[in-house]
C-alpha cells in the first residue's frame, strides 16, 4: 500500500489470541490482503483471551476481533438490552470445534469425573476458560440450586494459569490443546482429559461503532481464508512455527489434521443452532438468568452477517 492509499484507507484494530488459530489472519494482514479492501488492519495481541476481548471493544480500543463463539455469545446475552450491545457477530472463522485440555498438577488425582467443586482458573468472565467448564458441568449433571459446580479464580492470562497450578492456588483449567501440550510433555502440566463443545471455535464480531465496515473487513477475511487453504500441510506449519516459534511442528502437524477452517465464501455466517445450543448451555449453567426475546439475527450485524441454518 503506498503512503497516500494508506492514508485514505480506514484504519481497524483487529483483536486476538497469539495462537496457531489466528496465523492465517496475522499473515494476511503482514501481506497487505486487507488493503485490498480499503483497510489499514493492525493486529492486536490479546492474552486475556475472550473476556478481554469483549472489553476492548466495549471501551474503543478493538474495532474487531476474532474470538470464542461461546464467549461472544455469552457477552451479548449478558447484556441489558441487546440493542444496546457494543458489539455484534460478523460471522465465523473456524468452524470446527476447540478441544479443551483439562490441566492439573502433576501430583493432583483429579480426573474429569471427580472436577465438582474443584477451583477452576480462568482467564476473565464470559472467556471460554469460564463457560466451557459449565458444559462440563451439565453433561455431569452437577448443576443444582444449592452450589456452583465450581469455584472460579481469575488468573487473566495462559503464563498465570500455569503458575497457579505449580504454586496449588488453583486445582484445575482449561485451555486449547495444542497450545497447552508442551507442558504436559515437559510434566509442568497433567492431561486429565477434554472438553469438546458442539459448536464452531472461533467467531468474528465487529464493533457497533464499526459495522459499516463489516462488509469490507469480511472481503478481506475471505481472502485470508482463500490464501491460507492454498498452502499443503507443509507450508501451514511453516507458518505457523515462524509466527509463533513456540508451538513444536509435531503439535502444529496434529492441530491442522482436526482443524477446519470456515469456508472463505463462507465466512459471513453465522449457525442458527450453534447460537441456540450456546443460549441453552448459558441458561442451564446459570450463566444467566433467561435467554433474551430477541430474533437470533439480533445477534449478527445486520449490514452484512447473516444467520444459516
Amino acid at each position: 500500500m503506498t503512503a497516500a492509499a494508506k492514508t485514505a484507507a480506514r484504519r481497524l484494530v483487529i483483536g486476538g489470541v497469539p495462537e496457531h488459530f489466528n496465523v492465517p489472519l496475522m499473515r494476511a494482514i503482514d501481506q497487505g490482503v486487507f488493503a485490498r479492501h480499503g483497510l489499514d488492519v493492525s493486529f492486536k495481541v490479546c492474552h486475556g483471551g475472550t473476556g478481554e476481548q469483549i472489553k476492548l471493544l466495549a471501551s474503543g480500543e478493538l474495532d474487531c476481533c476474532v474470538a470464542l463463539t461461546e464467549g461472544l455469545v455469552s457477552g451479548l446475552v449478558s447484556q441489558p438490552a441487546l440493542a444496546d450491545a457494543p458489539y455484534r457477530l460478523l460471522g465465523t472463522w473456524v468452524q470446527s470445534p476447540l478441544t479443551w485440555a483439562v490441566a492439573v498438577h502433576p501430583s493432583s488425582q483429579l480426573t474429569l469425573s471427580t472436577l465438582r467443586g474443584a477451583k477452576i482458573g480462568i482467564s476473565r468472565y464470559h472467556s471460554g476458560s469460564h463457560l466451557i467448564p459449565y458444559l462440563h458441568a451439565i453433561r455431569h449433571a452437577w448443576i443444582d440450586a444449592v452450589q456452583p459446580p465450581f469455584e472460579f479464580a481469575v488468573c487473566k492470562d495462559f503464563a498465570t494459569l500455569r503458575s497457579s497450578i505449580t504454586d496449588r492456588s488453583i486445582d484445575a483449567f482449561l485451555w486449547e490443546v495444542a497450545t497447552t501440550q508442551r507442558y504436559f510433555d515437559d510434566s509442568t502440566l497433567k492431561h486429565i482429559g477434554n472438553v469438546v463443545p458442539n459448536w464452531p471455535a472461533f467467531s468474528v464480531a465487529v464493533s457497533s461503532r464499526v459495522a459499516s465496515s463489516g462488509a469490507a473487513v469480511l472481503a478481506g477475511l475471505s481472502d485470508a481464508l482463500s490464501d491460507w487453504a492454498k498452502l499443503d500441510d507443509a507450508a501451514k506449519i511453516d507458518a505457523v512455527t515462524a509466527t509463533l516459534p513456540a508451538y513444536a511442528r509435531k503439535d502444529v502437524a496434529s492441530w491442522l489434521t482436526g482443524v477446519r477452517f470456515q469456508e472463505a465464501t463462507r465466512v459471513a455466517s453465522v449457525d442458527r443452532a450453534a447460537l441456540r445450543e450456546i443460549v441453552e448451555m448459558l441458561v442451564s449453567g446459570g450463566v444467566v438468568t433467561r435467554a433474551p426475546e430477541v430474533a437470533w439475527t439480533e445477534f449478527v450485524a445486520r449490514e452484512c452477517g447473516t444467520v444459516v441454518e
